[in-house]
């Protein structure tokens, strides 16, 4: 399974089929925050103000072998956007 961490990926199949999902880390512990959203700057838009009719969720991870069972249950086929870049990421990513 391909997962990409701090990267936008485009969902191409699954039960959130063309949403978007961002695999966040941060250095000071080991889980990782899965985030998808219907829009792809995942509810802010360039001036950081709140994207209406936007919709997300998040979820813990706390290892990379449960990510990638959650994308091969939930997202099978990910389109990863190299050049996408979010503003919005916190200068605690690892």
């Amino acid at each position: 399974m391909d997962v990409r961490i701090h990267t936008v990926g485009h969902i191409l199949d699954g039960k959130y089929r063309g949403w978007y999902v961002f695999v966040q880390t941060y250095r000071q512990n080991s889980n990782y925050l899965i985030l998808i959203a219907n829009d792809i700057m995942f509810g802010r838009d360039d001036d950081a103000k709140l994207i209406q009719g936007h919709e997300g969720y998040d979820n813990w991870m706390p290892n990379i072998e449960s990510v990638e069972h959650l994308f091969e249950r939930d997202y099978p086929q990910v389109k990863w956007l190299e050049d996408v870049k979010l503003k919005w990421q916190p200068d605690v990513l690892d």
